[in-house]
């Protein structure tokens, strides 16, 4: 983690001028194919949710812009962010897990797939407080296919979490497409570091032989 100078940042005019909205955010969606990866992660009996969680977490990742975050009056980078991801309970309500992102499979299966069973039986973790400002905030509808959806955002002040939700899987003959959206703080990322998360997302969905292998080592 590194803190940003906003003295010398290059998008500082850019983060001041949507910072001074009461709705800084900006948000799109759209589908992704994911017939490829459905096919794989039942192969090698990776659940569809956590596997998702994890390409969607090594994809965002990827994308310096979006590991950006504002706690206080700093503008931090940092080197990792986790996913908050939501589960529903075994009595019906929503729970939050604080999971952990590693850039290995079986390895994060390992570590998230006990905080999913604890958060369903509801055990709190604080999935959704403010202060561990290194979270990705994502969620999913299993139960429809969507075009567009809007999250419930914290206004004074604005918080700077990425918000991820999918929908259904849904069959469209010649594959599978799953709705979705994105909502960033816009003073952190503009619709090309979006675009790229989601391409980045797409061409791990498209050859998971790929999105789920890890990356290079940089030596």
């Amino acid at each position: 983690m590194r803190k940003i100078e906003l003295a010398s940042w290059a998008r500082a005019d850019i983060f001041y001028y949507f910072s001074r909205m009461e709705f800084p955010y900006f948000a799109l969606t759209v589908e992704v194919e994911v017939g490829a990866c459905l096919e794989y992660m039942k192969a090698q009996n990776i659940p569809s949710y956590l596997g998702m969680i994890f390409l969607v977490s090594k994809a965002l990742n990827a994308v310096e812009e979006l590991r950006v975050r504002v706690v206080g009056d700093e503008v931090l980078l940092f080197d990792v962010v986790h996913p908050s991801f939501t589960v529903q309970t075994t009595d019906g309500k929503l729970n939050f897990c604080r999971g952990r992102h590693v850039d290995e499979i079986m390895r994060f299966l390992e570590i998230n797939t006990p905080i999913k069973e604890d958060a369903q039986r509801g055990v709190k973790q604080g999935g959704l407080d403010p202060d561990n400002a290194d979270l990705i905030y994502i969620s999913c509808l299993p139960w429809l296919h969507f075009t567009s959806l809007i999250n419930p955002v914290p206004l004074k002040p604005a918080d700077s979490f990425p918000r991820i939700v999918w929908g259904r899987f849904m069959n469209r003959g010649h594959g599978h497409a799953m709705s979705l959206n994105v909502q960033i703080h816009h003073g952190l990322a503009d619709g090309l570091h979006v675009s790229d998360f989601i391409s980045k997302l797409q061409a791990f969905c498209s050859v998971p032989e790929s999105g789920f292998s890890p990356e290079p080592s940089a030596d």
